[in-house]
């Protein structure tokens, strides 16, 4: 389904993205926040670990950004923007609960 498919990609995120966040040796603080708060999404049962849990993560998304340089970061930020009005029209046109 649509809703694992999304779980799925929002573990993949925030493993890939915690590991660039060590790997970058992040301030301690920083890196336990963003660790702590992707394991309590991952671990909460009825929701699971979904994008939006992953901005409270900052730092693990934080992580991403900082390795993008030139076209690479144009393309990751168009990517994005078109992301966001995608998601922003399919939850005002959803009568669903969880986007």
């Amino acid at each position: 389904t649509l809703t694992g498919q999304i779980l799925v990609a929002g573990t993949v995120v925030a493993v890939i993205g915690a590991v660039l966040a060590i790997r970058q040796r992040q301030p301690a603080p920083v890196l336990i926040y963003g660790l702590a708060a992707a394991v309590l999404a991952a671990t909460a049962a009825p929701v699971g670990l979904r994008s939006r849990f992953l901005m409270l993560a900052f730092p693990l998304v934080v992580a991403y950004g900082t390795r993008l340089r030139g076209r690479l970061y144009t393309g990751a930020l168009l990517v994005s923007a078109a992301l966001l009005v995608a998601m922003s029209t399919l939850e005002f046109a959803s009568w669903a609960v969880f986007p």
